[in-house]
């Protein structure tokens, strides 16, 4: 008769990204879950023309970060110095 052991498992991986394995027979629980971004901050790459970026990083602590674009966030055009021509 064979001597069979009981699964003992260990924890891998990060937050969002984890498995338990079994240190005996190496099977594997995936514990994964889908990232969560709820907290966009924005990067202040926005220019006179184009809409800037923001990024969140996941709310289950795993590190990972998204960047979206910042939509509405294009700071037009804004003149300070006028220079004449002399055409007057």
């Amino acid at each position: 008769m064979m001597d069979q052991k009981a699964h003992d498992y260990a924890l891998f991986g990060t937050d969002c990204d984890r498995a338990l394995v079994c240190t005996v027979c190496d099977v594997q629980v995936k514990l994964s879950q889908d990232h969560s971004f709820t907290n966009y901050i924005s990067n202040g790459d926005a220019t006179c023309t184009a809409d800037g970026t923001k990024t969140a990083t996941c709310d289950n602590g795993c590190g990972t970060t998204d960047t979206i674009a910042d939509v509405g966030t294009a700071l037009g055009h804004s003149f300070t110095q006028y220079v004449t021509s002399g055409n007057n």
